[in-house]
């Protein structure tokens, strides 16, 4: 019992992790940041515009 509690709690950290660092797009200076790079590619596209990756 207390080893399914455990896996419980553990499980509803990791997604409470998960959800608090979710992508999410940032208005900075008129510019548009998305770290997902899937969503800014595609936004890309459908706006004919080019896109700038940085790496860390």
């Amino acid at each position: 019992m207390k080893r399914t509690a455990f896996s419980l709690l553990l499980a509803l950290a990791a997604l409470t992790a998960w959800w608090a660092t979710a992508p999410q797009p940032v208005e900075a200076d008129g510019f548009e940041w998305i770290s997902d790079y899937q969503e800014g590619l595609k936004k890309a596209r459908a706006e004919n515009k080019p896109i700038f990756l940085e790496f860390r």
